[in-house]
């Protein structure tokens, strides 16, 4: 009828979590929401005001608080390879804007030094037109 499930030698943790002590994180949850949200309008004012907290920090205070399973939340080394991996992808744009640009400036100037040539010397105009041609 019964089943016993032997557990001698097996460790196990529980973690009981009083009414009283659920109460004080949900007020550490609600006073940092709070405080995150009167720095928002301040942010309005001055963005520098934002340096003071640990976005990090609060974000865990809040899934804590409120009894978000740590499964569904990245590791410190998950979080710092993926913000490495997003910053990598950005400046790798970046460059290839930056090229871009520099292939549309030397454009450019190929095309002005070609229009000024031809100004001095209309001649070119012919040769180049029949060099296309053949």
């Amino acid at each position: 009828m019964f089943r016993f499930i032997q557990l001698w030698g097996a460790n196990l943790s529980f973690k009981f979590i009083s009414p009283l002590a659920r109460a004080q994180r949900l007020d550490e949850v609600l006073a940092t929401e709070q405080f995150v949200m009167a720095l928002s309008q301040f942010a309005e004012v001055d963005k520098s005001v934002l340096d003071v907290v640990d976005f990090d920090a609060a974000a865990n205070v809040v899934a804590r608080g409120r009894g978000v399973p740590q499964s569904i939340l990245r590791t410190d080394e998950e979080v710092g390879e993926l913000r490495a991996a997003r910053q990598k992808a950005l400046e790798e744009e970046k460059q290839k804007a930056a090229q871009q640009q520099m292939a549309q400036q030397m454009g450019g100037v190929i095309a002005d030094g070609a229009k000024a040539a031809i100004n001095q010397d209309p001649s070119l105009m012919t040769g180049m037109v029949s060099g296309v041609m053949q």
